[in-house]
């Protein structure tokens, strides 16, 4: 009896740790750069040489997924170049001349970490590995990232193709925005058609980490003897998604659920505005309504701790008064919550509904009615 009283006391002490104050000390990491973040709002909660340029192996592959999930059709018959040469290593034994979905090729690019597929979906894409990379580079550039450079879409070794550990972090959190993704990187097994053969080909997913941590539901591992053990992790607990990385290390999985136990038992997630959720009213100039509603474009919410719980209140900008028409989804303004003296995050607050220009004669009636009151 007295131990089950025990069990259920720890139970509570891990569940409501956070929000009674209690700290966990940050966790022991051995990865030569490692970083932990919220995925909602991209808030770092641990970090350890992040911004180190570091080479990626085929981690490579989330920003690949990412520009073809962006630039084509999931059901695309992509057909394998007549020329082809397959890059070696992982694949699937693509040969020229065969043709898959796009689909199949992503499944293929994220579980089994086929180079083949990696290659065959940047010439579909990018007409060459060489412009497909370009293609990369561009996009890392417009998430503004500055320590990460691509010259191909798999990872194989190449001094100048890098990345850094928030560079990762931020790469993958955008990538799981896409619903595709987020549904490709948590499958275990996919199987893709292999003409010719008594059998298909079976794709499993390297990321141990789906069996084996509680909430894990991406992303994405890496190897090659200059890169060492790399791995992207995500996992979801209680609406709270973090994302992990860990760049040239030896017990890579260890780690990761390390760096996710400090993240969950010392954060929560704050929803400080849900989507379409009122921030606040404009009064009209001139409109058929005399105010309009500002909405939040986008959910807003943050990984906290007890210590920093009082400073996530958000500044609500918006103008004192907006000139009519206004149309439905129109920007109005922006909620900002600071976080430290270098992290904000935000969302855009839009025009809940349209409010169209009153008559001539009621905008008099209006202008005369102001002015007296």
């Amino acid at each position: 009896m007295k131990r089950s009283l025990f069990n259920i006391f720890m139970i509570i002490v891990m569940t409501f740790g956070v929000v009674s104050g209690t700290a966990y000390a940050s966790p022991e990491v051995t990865a030569k750069s490692a970083i932990l973040i919220d995925a909602s709002s991209g808030r770092i909660l641990f970090e350890k040489n992040a911004h180190e340029r570091l080479p990626q192996a085929s981690t490579t592959k989330i920003t690949t997924a990412l520009l073809a999930l962006e630039n084509a059709d999931l059901s695309k018959q992509v057909q394998v170049p007549a020329d082809f040469v397959n890059p070696g290593e992982s694949n699937i034994y693509l040969g020229p001349g065969e043709v898959h979905p796009m689909e199949d090729l992503l499944y293929a690019l994220l579980l089994k970490s086929a180079n083949d597929a990696a290659e065959v979906i940047a010439i579909d894409i990018g007409g060459s590995v060489e412009q497909f990379a370009e293609m990369m580079n561009k996009r890392v550039k417009e998430m503004g990232l500055k320590d990460t450079h691509y010259v191909n879409p798999h990872g194989l070794n190449d001094e100048r193709h890098y990345t850094s550990a928030y560079d990762l972090a931020m790469i993958a959190r955008e990538a799981l925005k896409n619903e595709k993704f987020r549904e490709i990187v948590n499958t275990n097994k996919y199987e893709i058609p292999w003409e010719g053969n008594e059998y298909n080909r079976v794709a499993y997913n390297t990321n141990r980490l789906l069996k084996t941590y509680e909430g894990a539901d991406g992303v994405k591992t890496g190897f090659t003897r200059q890169a060492g053990s790399c791995l992207v992790g995500s996992a979801t607990r209680n609406g709270m998604q973090l994302i992990a990385v860990t760049l040239n290390c030896n017990g890579m999985y260890q780690e990761m659920t390390a760096l996710f136990d400090y993240g969950f038992q010392n954060y929560q997630k704050k929803e400080i505005f849900e989507e379409n959720q009122t921030a606040g009213q404009i009064p009209v100039k001139g409109g058929t309504s005399k105010t309009v509603h500002a909405v939040a474009k986008a959910p807003l919410g943050v990984a906290f701790n007890i210590k920093d719980k009082d400073l996530l209140e958000p500044s609500i900008y918006l103008p004192e008064k907006i000139k009519a028409p206004v149309k439905e989804g129109q920007r109005l303004g922006s909620a900002v919550v600071k976080i430290d003296e270098n992290t904000f995050v935000t969302t855009e607050l839009v025009a809940a509904n349209d409010v169209g220009k009153s008559s001539f004669f009621a905008y008099l009636w209006d202008t005369f009615i102001s002015a007296i009151i």
